[in-house]
């Protein structure tokens, strides 16, 4: 995938921590191209792992798309912890 050309999205699924202003919210679904593109240029993603609050902060589906000869390629990296899943968002039950 061209970096350059590569679109980045991020589906959350951390609940809102407000005791730390950590976490996304459930489902929440954002495009951050550019937050990812400054963070991997350098030393990547640095995290603090106080509080768990890497968790709350990477804790959901990350997508990438890229076109490539007149086709979208996707790919995807899903992270959770199933050591903390109480700072996961609860699945949804269906009937």
């Amino acid at each position: 995938m061209d970096p350059k050309k590569t679109k980045v999205f991020y589906l959350s699924n951390a609940p809102y921590r407000p005791d730390f202003k950590m976490g996304s919210g459930c489902n929440k679904y954002f495009e951050i191209t550019t937050f990812w593109g400054q963070a991997m240029k350098d030393d990547g993603l640095n995290l603090n792992t106080v509080n768990l609050r890497h968790v709350s902060a990477t804790a959901g589906t990350f997508f990438f798309v890229s076109p490539f000869q007149g086709k979208l390629r996707l790919g995807h990296l899903t992270i959770k912890d199933s050591r903390h899943l109480d700072l996961l968002c609860k699945p949804e039950i269906k009937n």
